[in-house]
């Protein structure tokens, strides 16, 4: 039996392998809480897809979404 530190690896892991962020992750990059990611207004958000209700972000779309807001 896996406990759940185990299953959050694989979670990673998986979401690594396959290029895309958590709504987690996504929240420590840009300096917010995960609470006010989620009552961000969808065209404020970089592309994402469902997963039940979890939303997962293409690495593609948030390296774009982040472009703009880089110092130069």
């Amino acid at each position: 039996m896996m406990g759940e530190r185990g299953a959050g690896r694989q979670e990673q892991d998986l979401l690594k392998h396959f290029g895309m962020v958590s709504e987690e992750q996504l929240a420590v990059l840009l300096g917010v809480s995960r609470k006010t990611l989620q009552n961000r207004p969808i065209d404020k958000l970089p592309e994402f897809v469902k997963q039940g209700r979890r939303r997962l972000f293409p690495e593609a779309a948030v390296r774009e979404f982040l472009r703009p807001r880089s110092a130069r």
